[in-house]
């Protein structure tokens, strides 16, 4: 625990170093925008505490040569204890004859009242693959082995596709409903810098001008992964550009922005639970 501990606090001094760094997203960016949409709620700045805490913890374990099977047959009741995230967890009260449904998604299973609420793990639906079996991001081929070609490439390749197949049965209306489903009704956390940046926003009204701060992402600024590689957050997983990329090589682009998803800790470990501490949160 205390090397978990050691971890977020040695992240957190990094995280206000690149900062001072101005090693931040720059603004009116198409990334930036996209980091201001992803703003965390305020309730899981915590939880995110906690899950580095409890993921540096097991990878502590893990250093010592204690193998993945041991962890899952062991007893872990001493170490869950200490895991700030599980201290505070509580089973929502339901009341079955409330008449509406709750925003938060509380209560909607009385049988289950956390599944399918706010900051709780998405449901797999099929196991993770980590390159350390534990939480690194998988690089290479689970067949060969050999190195996955980067998101860039792959989405290349379909652009560059020859065969074009034409949908006959859904419009666009299909495309627009998964995406109103999948970032308006859930979101993935992703990782966010410790360092509060404000904005100003300016209102004028009957000749007055209001000057109201609004926070950009409930813990802080965003993370850049793309520049010098001096100082790299542990949640950086860039996507690199090849020199003859057919749209960026004329624009001096040569990386883009990619933080990975917060992680999603449980207050259990087993088969399941060591393998989902990278897993998106609601």
């Amino acid at each position: 625990m205390k090397h978990g501990r050691d971890e977020l606090k040695g992240r957190r001094a990094m995280e206000e170093k690149m900062a001072k760094m101005n090693r931040t997203v720059p603004r009116n960016t198409p990334i930036s925008y996209h980091q201001q949409v992803t703003a965390l709620n305020p309730e899981f700045v915590s939880v995110l505490d906690g899950a580095v805490v409890a993921e540096a913890s097991v990878r502590n374990l893990l250093a010592r040569n204690i193998s993945l099977e041991t962890l899952r047959s062991a007893d872990m009741d001493a170490l869950l204890r200490e895991w700030p995230h599980c201290k505070s967890t509580e089973i929502p009260k339901c009341s079955p004859t409330a008449r509406f449904r709750t925003l938060g998604g509380e209560c909607n299973n009385l049988n289950s009242p956390d599944w399918g609420a706010s900051l709780q793990p998405f449901r797999r639906v099929s196991p993770p693959a980590y390159d350390d079996e534990f939480s690194g991001p998988r690089t290479t081929s689970l067949v060969d082995k050999q190195r996955l070609p980067s998101a860039r490439s792959v989405s290349l390749a379909f652009q560059n596709a020859t065969t074009m197949v034409y949908e006959t049965r859904l419009s666009m209306l299909f495309l627009t409903w998964g995406q109103f489903v999948d970032h308006d009704m859930t979101t993935t956390a992703p990782n966010k810098g410790n360092i509060i940046h404000l904005q100003k926003i300016v209102f004028i009204s009957y000749l007055t001008e209001y000057v109201i701060p609004m926070l950009l992402g409930a813990d802080g600024s965003s993370i850049s992964c793309c520049g010098d590689t001096d100082i790299l957050h542990p949640e950086c997983f860039p996507i690199l550009i090849e020199a003859n990329d057919q749209f960026y090589n004329d624009k001096g682009v040569s990386c883009l922005d990619f933080v990975r998803s917060a992680p999603a800790p449980q207050c259990a470990i087993g088969k399941t639970n060591l393998k989902i501490l990278k897993s998106p949160v609601q």
